[in-house]
């Protein structure tokens, strides 16, 4: 997890040394001595409250296996942790920072308290949340279909799912939908805005990407060109989704223009 709290049911921050350092002040329990007399770090999860071990804080403690990557993060204790009074397995076995329910499942949380905090969380940040779905896919998605997206994860009452958490929202308002129409809408600038514009300039038969940033059509008759969100992964500590890109013509024949994996990064709302 990318996310930590420093009491029970305290405030989540995005975890980096900068924000640890200042939240914790390198005060005891957050940092203490193990038995092999090296520093480890603790803090909260900000679900389940218990204590979590924060992992690479400062040089590489341990390495991903299957990316050889050095990445801060935290993970779960497997029991109590000195100068941390809550433990409990049965939270910790609940809470979806530790057993996350992949993305694109339909079964409904346990706790309906939870399900419409998390409605209302996403009711007060509903400015933000639509900022950071245009973000998450570098595309400046038009007002109105910002809106049919978020008219259709609300009234389906997808936020009851328990693979929706408060830390995931843009994601999977994204990932609950039908397929989105991206004709006449606008790609932003970047490294991945810059990577959709040439791949559909590439690889599209009917449609390109003007020097504005809009996606036109380049040929006469009926052509859609649609983005959807597929296929959650989780391998280590790094969770995915993918986006895909595709076109039809007028005979309904489906044309793959990219398929690009997405990082699932947290987004904290208060």
């Amino acid at each position: 997890m990318d996310v930590f709290a420093i009491k029970k049911n305290g405030k989540p921050s995005l975890l980096n040394i900068d924000n640890f350092e200042e939240l914790t002040k390198k005060r005891f329990p957050y940092y203490q001595y193990g038995t092999d007399k090296k520093l480890k770090c603790y803090a909260v999860c900000p679900e389940c409250g218990n204590p979590i071990h924060i992992i690479n804080l400062y040089g590489a403690e341990m390495i991903q296996n299957q990316t050889g990557i050095i990445a801060t993060y935290a993970k779960h204790t497997r029991g109590k942790v000195s100068g941390f009074e809550f433990w409990n397995p049965y939270d910790k076995e609940d809470c979806s920072l530790y057993n996350p329910t992949p993305l694109g499942n339909t079964e409904i949380k346990h706790s309906d308290e939870y399900s419409e905090e998390l409605k209302e969380l996403i009711e007060n940040n509903k400015r933000n949340v639509f900022k950071n779905i245009r973000e998450v896919v570098s595309i400046n998605l038009s007002t109105q279909i910002i809106n049919r997206l978020y008219d259709s994860f609300m009234n389906s009452n997808s936020y009851t799912y328990k693979a929706v958490t408060k830390y995931n929202i843009p994601y999977a308002m994204l990932y609950y939908q039908q397929s989105i129409s991206l004709y006449g809408q606008y790609i932003v600038k970047g490294i991945f805005g810059d990577l959709l514009s040439d791949q559909i300039n590439e690889k599209s038969r009917f449609f390109k990407v003007e020097n504005t940033g809009e996606i036109v059509k380049n040929v006469t008759g009926y052509r859609t060109i649609n983005m959807m969100f597929k296929q959650f992964k989780a391998t280590g500590n790094e969770k995915t989704i993918t986006m895909e890109i595709y076109e039809t013509d007028e005979e309904d024949r489906v044309y793959t223009i990219l398929k690009e994996k997405i990082s699932l990064e947290s987004y904290i709302y208060r």
